[in-house]
């Protein structure tokens, strides 16, 4: 487990995305509870990276270069977050 510095989250960015999106991540594990396993850490934390592309895609924000210049999606621990969806799932 990483060492927490943000409301018990790596970082402001991964808490924020654990804020926003982690109860649709688990549901969505939960929903297709066959096809996982406690350990697929990294599919996890697919799932919230094409959540998040998903998100920015349709909200046309890639016309708006300011408000890219101030994301910082590469801060995002989403194994992190990953761990913590299949935790919920799992136990």
């Amino acid at each position: 487990m990483t060492t927490t510095t943000y409301n018990g989250w790596a970082n402001r960015e991964t808490w924020a995305v654990s804020l926003h999106l982690m109860d649709t991540v688990v549901d969505m594990i939960t929903d297709d509870i066959d096809a996982w396993a406690e350990d697929e850490v990294d599919d996890a934390a697919e799932l919230f990276k094409d959540l998040i592309a998903e998100m920015l895609n349709d909200s046309g924000i890639a016309t708006y270069p300011l408000l890219w210049d101030l994301l910082d999606l590469s801060s995002v621990n989403y194994s992190e977050l990953g761990e913590h969806a299949l935790q919920a799932v799992f136990n």
